[in-house]
């Protein structure tokens, strides 16, 4: 990250100043990452958080729709994914509930486009399944 920020606020040329965007990009992603991983680690030792992990895993049509209303709300697939690799990075989650928590996340982010078709013309609902079908 200082390295990007030091090229792209000192680089004289373009170029510089373009791959130190470039770089500080890369940086938050990780820098994001490192403090998602880091968040839940208090929840390793929780206990109904994991039973509750438990318990969908044992239901997998619940968990992809808890994924789903989750994503919804945070309007974030890419954070929700994040948040799986995090709980499988800390082994709490396996790959039997990290599916559909991810296949939850894809439906869950296809809802803003879905509501915006309500109401909408016949092309226009459409073009929101087309939108939602391409994330399948």
């Amino acid at each position: 990250i200082v390295l990007g920020f030091g090229l792209k606020l000192l680089g004289r040329k373009r170029k510089q100043r373009f791959i130190g965007n470039i770089l500080l990009g890369i940086g938050f992603i990780f820098l994001g990452m490192k403090v998602m991983s880091e968040s839940v680690v208090p929840l390793k030792d929780h206990a109904l958080f994991k039973e509750t992990l438990i318990n969908l895993e044992h239901i997998p049509l619940l968990a992809l729709l808890v994924s789903a209303l989750f994503t919804s709300i945070i309007q974030s697939s890419t954070a929700t994914m994040g948040l799986t690799i995090s709980l499988a990075m800390q082994g709490l989650i396996s790959l039997n509930l990290a599916v559909p928590i991810i296949l939850g996340s894809h439906l869950g982010s296809c809802s803003t486009v879905l509501f915006a078709g309500i109401g909408a013309s016949m092309s226009a609902k459409r073009v929101t399944l087309a939108i939602c079908r391409g994330k399948f």
